[in-house]
């Protein structure tokens, strides 16, 4: 175009009206117009002079997205299996360059489309093929950052959602927060389901109440999801024990352990779940005396003064050592009770009753065994001394005397006048068993809370339930769920919607699951 307002545009605004019907009446904006109009025709049917490049260009899109696909479903199928991706190269072809690479190898040789992608890869005939770790990232980051939007659409649909915290170190012994969220999945086609979601690794600088209320809270700000519509909680963290390093270091000693532990494998201790240290615990209640011919054997033929030093402090300071024997009888005992019943608690079908019922008898086994299970334990450590070959005897430690006040007897102003035993049975045993029951039956109150308020809507009890006692039930779970004023469920709502599920719900539909899919499909 050669028109003024082609070229310079204007500045006179008062006038754009006028300009503008000059420029188009002008013949070479008409011409250029029907040239556009031509053009666009052209672009739409394929009919233009570069049709053959236009064809070329988008057969070499849909070779892309073909070999995109089978790229993208290989890096689902390593994800969901949790399975390495790499070697110690990521060259096609070559040995030890992981199951990414090895994938592929696989899929070029039935699949057309990955076998000329793979062909000119290794001819280096193009220079981006997307099989490299950065892409490999990106898809990974790309899938989880889709999944974690489904599962965050899931948890918004159901509204209510319990959260559960686990802090353990990580390899840089940074401690990490990992984020469980337990609701109810309601988009199944199939059937409602209590579903658990993991969310991601938080890094936690404050390991006190406060700073993990703080790190949930900016988490769940991020994830748009409202604390208020929190209905539970749970708790876990790693502790550590007596006999950590001895499981870590003789697991290390493979071809020596292998020679003479012929049952059970030590394991190193779990931190994330403390209950399942029983295992790492029965593999030397149960093989003491083998472990320590093993570590004999590494004090004898060892080269290294340090392995040499490390073994014989083992066998001096745990096996050959009274106190450590009877620790590992007394952690046994309880750890193998504790993992059992948790174990049951666990189980699907457990519902708020039976659990009541199996922590009581977990209460009263404790309760029990502070009573007479010192003396029993005693009797198994002997038993293992005598099969380990040492004396049954707790060691004599130094007295510590302290100045005497005024008002005290001589005999109380020395530390340490108990005997060995029993010094042993109170700060450790006893100390130990005090606060396993201090725990469970703060447990237990809080179970009990919850069967007070919540045990009529479980596994249709409600079905039985008269007109009075049930609106009495109903407006105590309004007041108990009320927040500043405000509760999502209206007690004389719910009522009426159960005295309705009262005449339709069917006989045999008593789970609470069950009853959640009738409502639904109703």
């Amino acid at each position: 175009m050669t028109t003024n307002l082609a070229e310079n545009g204007i500045d006179d605004w008062h006038n754009l009206p006028t300009k503008l019907r000059e420029h188009e009446s002008n013949p070479e904006h008409c011409a250029n117009v029907v040239k556009w109009v031509d053009l666009q025709k052209g672009l739409k049917l394929k009919a233009t002079i570069d049709k053959d490049i236009e064809a070329q260009i988008d057969k070499e899109k849909t070779r892309w997205k073909m070999i995109l696909v089978r790229i993208i479903a290989v890096v689902t199928t390593l994800s969901r299996n949790g399975l390495p991706f790499r070697g110690t190269n990521e060259k096609i072809y070559e040995k030890n360059n992981g199951l990414f690479c090895q994938l592929i190898e696989f899929l070029a040789e039935f699949d057309p489309i990955m076998q000329d992608h793979v062909r000119r890869v290794v001819d280096k005939e193009v220079q981006n093929h997307y099989l490299s770790y950065k892409i490999q990232n990106e898809l990974i980051i790309l899938l989880a950052n889709e999944i974690k939007e489904k599962i965050l659409d899931k948890i918004s649909k159901a509204k209510y959602f319990s959260v559960i915290l686990d802090c353990t170190p990580d390899l840089s012994h940074e401690e990490k927060m990992s984020i469980i969220i337990r609701c109810v999945d309601i988009e199944d086609t199939n059937q409602v389901k209590v579903e658990e979601f993991f969310l991601g690794f938080i890094k936690v600088d404050d390991m006190w109440g406060l700073g993990l209320f703080n790190q949930l809270e900016d988490t769940l700000n991020k994830l748009n999801l409202n604390i208020d519509d929190i209905r539970g909680q749970g708790y876990n963290n790693g502790s550590n024990m007596k006999g950590l390093h001895f499981v870590c270091w003789i697991n290390t000693s493979g071809d020596v352990l292998k020679t003479y532990v012929k049952g059970l494998t030590p394991k190193p201790l779990s931190v994330t779940r403390w209950e399942s240290h029983v295992k790492s615990v029965k593999a030397i209640r149960y093989q003491a005396l083998e472990l320590g011919d093993a570590l004999i054997e590494i004090v004898n033929s060892s080269k290294e003064d340090i392995v040499m030093a490390e073994a014989k402090g083992l066998c001096k300071n745990a096996l050959e050592d009274f106190e450590f024997l009877i620790s590992l009888c007394f952690w046994y005992k309880i750890l193998d009770k504790v993992n059992r019943v948790s174990k049951i608690l666990q189980q699907e079908e457990m519902n708020l009753e039976d659990a009541i019922t199996r922590i009581n008898e977990l209460i009263v086994f404790f309760q029990k065994f502070r009573e007479d299970g010192f003396e029993n334990m005693m009797k198994e450590a002997n038993e293992l001394a005598n099969d380990v070959g040492i004396d049954p005897t707790f060691p004599i430690k130094r007295v510590v005397r302290r100045k005497k006040h005024f008002d005290e007897d001589v005999e109380a102003n020395v530390e340490g006048s108990q005997s060995p035993e029993d010094n042993f049975r109170v700060s450790y045993f006893l100390h130990i068993i005090d606060q396993a029951l201090t725990s469970l039956k703060y447990r237990f109150e809080q179970f009990e809370l919850y069967e007070e308020i919540f045990d009529f809507l479980f596994n249709a009890k409600f079905m039985s339930i008269g007109e009075e006692k049930l609106m009495e039930h109903c407006i105590k779970l309004q007041r108990y769920l009320e927040h500043n004023k405000q509760c999502d469920i209206h007690g004389k709502d719910l009522f009426n919607d159960l005295r309705a599920l009262q005449t339709i719900l069917p006989k045999e539909v008593t789970k609470s699951i069950d009853i959640l899919d009738f409502i639904r499909s109703y």
